[in-house]
């Protein structure tokens, strides 16, 4: 079990070192201290770290990814009010000929 704790721990993103003296703190068999506690806090704040970092690089990723959907949006939005003035405006020019030409 305790390979097992240790490939869990730098799966997760702890340092070698940091994972095998969890690991080793964590041992039935080891008597608790006060430096097990430090070792458990520098694990913790280190899998927090990681996980803000993923967290703000998700994030900039996402702002990015909003930004080039809202450019697309307004560059479609232009074209289709294009197309509707040109659809408009054929409209009328039918309606026009038409008019002229039954007067």
């Amino acid at each position: 079990m305790a390979k097992s704790l240790y490939q869990q721990l730098k799966n997760i993103g702890i340092d070698e070192d940091l994972a095998h003296n969890v690991d080793k703190a964590l041992d039935p068999a080891h008597v608790a201290t006060k430096g097990d506690m430090v070792i458990m806090q520098e694990a913790i704040l280190q899998t927090q770290l990681k996980a803000e970092s993923r967290y703000h690089e998700l994030k900039e990723t996402m702002t990015k990814e909003f930004a080039d959907i809202q450019v697309e949006f307004h560059s479609r939005h232009r074209h289709s009010i294009y197309a509707f003035g040109a659809i408009l405006v054929s409209i009328l020019t039918v309606l026009a000929v038409n008019i002229c030409l039954h007067m």
